[in-house]
C-alpha cells in the first residue's frame, strides 16, 4: 500500500504544559483538507501533503526550498503510477528519492531517485534475497568532509531482512550503511 505523509501540529505553550496526566496526542491539531488546523482525525478529512510518505525521513531545507530524503518500495510507485498512468515504469527496487517544496503543506515534486542500494537491486552483485532497505538519512554535516568531495548528498541507511536464517548469516546487514565509501 502506498503511505502518506500528514502533518499535525502543537504550540510550543501546550506542548510546555504537558504533564504525565495530559496526552501529547489530544493537544495536537491535524492539516485538514480544506487547509485548516483542527483536532479532527478523521483520514477521509485529513490532507495528503506527502505521497509516497514514510515516517524516517531526512527533511531539511536549502537554497529556500524545503526537501525530504526517503526510502520508497516499488510498490508504492507503482500504485501511484496506476493513478497516474504517464508516470515511467520503474524497476523492483527500494529507491532513496529526494522531492522538494516551497512549502511544508506542499505541493511536493515528484520524487527523484537519489541512490538505489545494492542489497535491494536485483542487477547488483551484493543483492539479498529478500532484503529491504529503510530508514534513509542525510547528513548535512558531512557534506565538507573531504571524505565526501564531489558528493551532492551524504546519505546512509539500513538494511534487513525478515528471513532468521540470512539475519544470523549476515550481521553485516542489520547497520547503517554509507554507499559513499
Amino acid at each position: 500500500f502506498p503511505s502518506h505523509d500528514t502533518r499535525a501540529r502543537i504550540s510550543i505553550s501546550q506542548l510546555q504544559s504537558l504533564t504525565a496526566k495530559s496526552s501529547l496526542i489530544s493537544n495536537l491539531e491535524y492539516l485538514q483538507k480544506n487547509g485548516q488546523y483542527s483536532k479532527n482525525q478523521q483520514v477521509e478529512d485529513l490532507k495528503i501533503i506527502l505521497e509516497p510518505g514514510n515516517s524516517e525521513v531526512s527533511l531539511f531545507k536549502e537554497n529556500g526550498r524545503w526537501k525530504v530524503v526517503q526510502t520508497i518500495r516499488y510498490r508504492a510507485l507503482q500504485l501511484l503510477e496506476e493513478k497516474n498512468s504517464d508516470k515511467k515504469q520503474v524497476p523492483v527496487s527500494d529507491l532513496i528519492v529526494i522531492q522538494e517544496s516551497n512549502q511544508l503543506e506542499g505541493p511536493w515534486s515528484e520524487p527523484v531517485e537519489l541512490l538505489r542500494p545494492n542489497e535491494t537491486d536485483p542487477t547488483h552483485e551484493n543483492f539479498v534475497q529478500g532484503a529491504f532497505s529503510y530508514a534513509a538519512k542525510v547528513h548535512p554535516w558531512a557534506q565538507g568532509d573531504s571524505n565526501f568531495k564531489g558528493t551532492r548528498y551524504v546519505i546512509t541507511y539500513v538494511v534487513n531482512t525478515l528471513d532468521p536464517n540470512v539475519i544470523y548469516t549476515r550481521p553485516d546487514l542489520y547497520v547503517p550503511v554509507n554507499p559513499h565509501r
